[in-house]
């Protein structure tokens, strides 16, 4: 006998099977992608890479310090070299004005549009007199064999890893 009832019954069981727990479809209207910045294997394709599928990589800036504090100062100048342990050892003359700073620097490298951006942060500045700051530090964590423009602090230079 038949009501035409049954596909329509048929359909709506399916239907709560697969909303049940354990079942293999997932409901994204109420989640949010996650994206592990660990994953450091390329699956070759769009967004793909050395830092997952984000493309984003936070670096490590350390020894950072304020090597000279200026009188007169003019030109600002960024300079980097990758030193023997691959990371990316960086001078910026005339980077920020201020005196005697505790100085704190973040880096993060962007594969999507190859830029590897570095923030300054500058705090306790509790000296009386202002001058050119010159500052440096190192960045570690650069994947090799990618190009960047470096941008810190209003400068920008190109870079190639090794």
């Amino acid at each position: 006998m038949d009501n035409g009832y049954n596909p329509i019954i048929l359909a709506a069981f399916l239907s709560l099977l697969s909303c049940s727990p354990g079942s293999s479809q997932k409901d994204d209207s109420d989640s949010q992608d996650t994206v592990d910045t660990n994953t450091n294997t390329d699956s070759g394709g769009m967004g793909g890479g050395p830092c997952g599928e984000s493309g984003i990589c936070n670096l490590v800036v350390e020894n950072e310090e304020v090597t000279d504090c200026l009188n007169q100062s003019t030109s600002t100048e960024l300079s980097a070299s990758f030193n023997e342990s691959g990371g990316l050892d960086v001078t910026h003359v005339n980077a920020k004005d201020g005196c005697c700073p505790e100085f704190n620097a973040d880096a993060e490298l962007n594969l999507k549009n190859s830029i590897l951006e570095v923030g300054y942060t500058l705090v306790n500045d509790n000296c009386d007199c202002v001058c050119s700051l010159n500052l440096a530090y190192t960045i570690t964590g650069i994947p090799p064999d990618v190009g960047f423009t470096m941008w810190a602090g209003g400068s920008t230079l190109s870079v190639r890893s090794e």
